[in-house]
């Protein structure tokens, strides 16, 4: 006679497959067991390592004219224009960092106004454009994020509507 399972066989073939799995499942592990055969081996410690890359970024924080904070941790050697968009708060650059337009101004913090080199000619033309202009007011196209590591930065609102 067939078994209500056709396609497996008799109910013979039933029984004796069932046995073989019951078997195989009570005779070997479920999962291999995993040896690690690196624990003797004690890792180096990598204070070293971390130290260099920490020297290699730099964190600045701005602050927008609503008075949220933005961080940006960028590489040593990026413009402060680049961490600006890199944190995510809103300023413009429309000129993409070429002293061609006012959108990408901010204010300095007061502590840093005297380490800062006076603007030039052309940053000053520019400067004139701001709409709200602060003495402290600075193209942030002009310097590099090394100059204001863990500085706050000022981020005016771009126009007055």
């Amino acid at each position: 006679t067939q078994s209500t399972w056709g396609y497996l066989g008799t109910g013979s073939h039933l029984k004796m497959l069932a046995t073989r799995l019951f078997r195989l499942a009570t005779t070997r592990p479920a999962l291999p067991m995993v040896v690690n055969r690196f624990a003797h081996v004690e890792l180096p410690k990598y204070q070293d390592h971390d130290t260099r890359v920490a020297d290699r970024f730099v964190r600045v924080t701005f602050v927008d004219h609503t008075g949220k904070r933005f961080y940006a941790n960028v590489l040593k050697g990026t413009r402060l224009v680049d961490a600006a968009l890199a944190s995510g708060v809103v300023i413009e650059a429309q000129c993409g960092g070429q002293k061609a337009c006012p959108t990408c101004h901010v204010v300095v913090p007061i502590e840093m106004e005297s380490q800062l080199p006076k603007p030039n000619a052309d940053e000053e033309d520019m400067l004139a454009l701001v709409w709200d202009r602060h003495d402290r007011s600075r193209l942030s196209c002009q310097f590099l994020a090394d100059d204001f590591a863990d500085r706050i930065l000022y981020v005016p609102k771009l126009t007055p509507w």
